[in-house]
């Protein structure tokens, strides 16, 4: 068994539920940045004025127009680099977990159910071992084939790939 995705397997099946929660924050991030519109740019750009007092756009001198496109430019960039990042650390995030739960899926019904109450709901192994009606014993020995399973596989995906 190869040392190196043995332990790139455990680690994880022990961080899944903060790379969960990582995934969960990113994707709400992405969907709801506050992103500055050409409207506040303008009205950033009016100067001060005193407050409740009318402001026309035909008040705008050619320079400030001029500003104001170039700060509009500036703002969308801003916005793109920030999106940009989130995708980047986002879609890594949510391939890895879903490769993860796709092997896990495809293990014995009880070697997933040892993998999922233990790393994702966090359940004691005498609690699982109760679930199973088994020894601990027994829940060790089906958690430790359902790592070398999912070794295997990711193994065979290495060298498909």
């Amino acid at each position: 068994m190869n040392k190196i995705t043995n332990d790139y397997i455990i680690g994880l099946l022990t961080n899944y539920r903060s790379n969960k929660r990582r995934a969960i924050q990113l994707a709400y991030e992405l969907e709801n940045r506050k992103t500055i519109t050409p409207d506040e740019m303008l009205e950033a750009l009016a100067l001060s004025r005193p407050f409740g007092e009318v402001f026309h756009t035909s008040q705008l001198s050619d320079k400030t127009f001029r500003t104001a496109l170039n700060y509009q430019a500036a703002a969308s960039k801003e916005n793109d680099q920030v999106k940009e990042s989130l995708i980047s650390s986002l879609l890594p995030l949510l391939q890895e977990l879903d490769r993860l739960e796709h092997y896990i899926c495809a293990l014995d019904p009880k070697q997933y159910l040892v993998i999922t109450r233990l790393f994702f709901d966090r359940h004691s192994q005498s609690a699982v071992a109760e679930e199973l009606t088994c020894s601990v014993r027994t829940v060790r020995y089906l958690k430790q084939a359902a790592i070398e399973t999912l070794v295997e596989m990711y193994q065979f995906a290495q060298s498909a790939l």
